[in-house]
């Protein structure tokens, strides 16, 4: 390359020489193009010379490229080229300013276009699974596979251990909890009698004996099961021209069956006597109508008391109550406040002293809701029962009444009661 700068170069020199002589154009470094009336000088046109590009083999293999819309040229081997058809989405991609730029050209958006990364999908891909078989944790992000159990296998838990396979029983057993510990396979005779049996509508089934159940055929109609102690029961028909007051269990020939009923007595607050804190005396609370009440203290313990006397047909060995009362203050119970009474008895025979000591208290309340205005009826949810020492029928009940103003009852404001319900059951007979 320089020989040749330098063979140009002596040609030019000569050429200006000779033409130095002569009347051709004369020499001016600032001709413009076109001026043929003017020549370069020998070194301006050198100086031009080195600014032109020297021979490339690289420029010289893409100069023989053909371009064309959506093509990228590229290096085949050293000093030559090629080109490959593209088209305007891949010059797109290629021209994305980021990553994420990118992603979204290729829809390959994480958590939108594809699934994000994850720890748990990761661990799940990396199991060998088998026909029936079943992943499971192991670990936060970490999973194991369960082979697949035999036939007639449970799958069993262990806690935070890993599940396994119960074994199949044996034809005819039956699985019994252990607890915590692995439930069994094993055989129960009952269930067993049970299993043997055969059921058309209606029918009925007993023990026959021990682990032996037994089918008692539907019965015709009208007709009773009857007990026969520890022989097997029977249908009997049930003959009300016999037996008014029928009872099951009996011989329904006879007349000496017993009913028992729940019956209810209201004792008004105008038949109850002070108490050790007594309440406001009884006065009438009118609103149209008039009932007879006795004002109880929002903020102290007052009480009164109830005489019963216990009917003659009374069973059982208890009784529960109620309150009746009637909101008798402007500021009547709100959403959420509890009226509360406890009521304990003494039950007393012939013989016994009036001071038999009180037994079986128990506590009757009502939540309000928001619905209560003054003048409104309010009665107390029935008590749990009351077991009262020695309670008999024939026998009179002094029963205690207190309003728990200081414990269990949230309403403020004073309260009319206007009697309590005593609720029992009695025996009716024909006799």
């Amino acid at each position: 390359m320089q020989k040749f700068v330098l063979r140009t170069f002596f040609l030019i020199l000569i050429a200006l020489f000779v033409v130095g002589f002569s009347t051709g154009p004369l020499i001016d470094d600032n001709k413009g193009d076109g001026d043929i009336n003017y020549t370069w000088s020998a070194n301006k046109i050198y100086d031009q010379l080195a600014l032109k590009q020297g021979l490339d083999a690289e420029l010289t293999a893409l100069a023989g490229l053909t371009s064309a819309a959506n093509t990228i040229p590229y290096f085949t081997g050293s000093g030559t080229a090629g080109i490959i058809s593209s088209s305007a989405n891949m010059i797109s991609l290629l021209g994305s300013a980021d990553y994420a730029t990118a992603r979204t050209n290729l829809s390959l958006v994480p958590g939108t276009d594809v699934q994000a990364y994850s720890a748990t999908l990761l661990s799940l891909a990396g199991l060998t699974e088998t026909n029936g078989g079943i992943p499971y944790g192991t670990a936060d992000n970490a999973y194991a596979w369960l082979a697949a159990g035999a036939q007639g296998t449970l799958l069993m838990g262990n806690g935070a251990g890993p599940p396994s396979w119960l074994g199949a029983g044996t034809a005819g057993y039956f699985l019994i909890g252990a607890g915590a510990a692995d439930p069994v396979w094993t055989t129960q005779p009952t269930l067993t009698s049970l299993e043997g049996l055969t059921f058309t509508n209606g029918d009925i089934i007993y023990a026959s004996g021990a682990d032996t159940l037994v089918v008692l055929d539907s019965g015709t109609a009208n007709y009773v099961l009857q007990a026969n102690g520890a022989a097997a029961p029977t249908w009997v028909e049930l003959d009300v021209s016999k037996d008014p007051s029928p009872q099951l269990g009996g011989n329904l020939d006879l007349n000496t069956h017993e009913i028992t009923i729940k019956d209810v007595d209201y004792l008004p607050i105008g038949y109850a006597d002070d108490g050790t804190v007594a309440p406001a005396a009884a006065a009438a609370i009118s609103s149209t109508n008039k009932v007879k009440g006795r004002a109880f203290d929002g903020a102290a313990n007052e009480d009164v008391y109830f005489t019963w006397q216990v009917p003659f047909d009374f069973t059982g060995s208890s009784v529960t109550f109620s309150v009746v009362c009637w909101v008798s203050n402007g500021t009547a119970p709100a959403n959420g406040e509890i009226v509360a009474f406890s009521l304990s008895g003494a039950s007393i025979g012939n013989s016994d002293l009036l001071s038999t000591a009180q037994s079986g208290t128990q506590t009757s309340s009502l939540t309000a809701d928001a619905t209560y205005a003054q003048y409104d009826r309010l009665e107390t949810a029935y008590s749990s029962a009351m077991t009262i020492t020695g309670l008999a029928a024939g026998e009179t009940v002094i029963f205690l009444l207190t309003r728990l103003a200081t414990t269990t009852d949230t309403y403020a404001q004073d309260f009319d009661v206007a009697g309590i319900n005593i609720k029992y059951s009695r025996a009716l007979t024909n006799d």
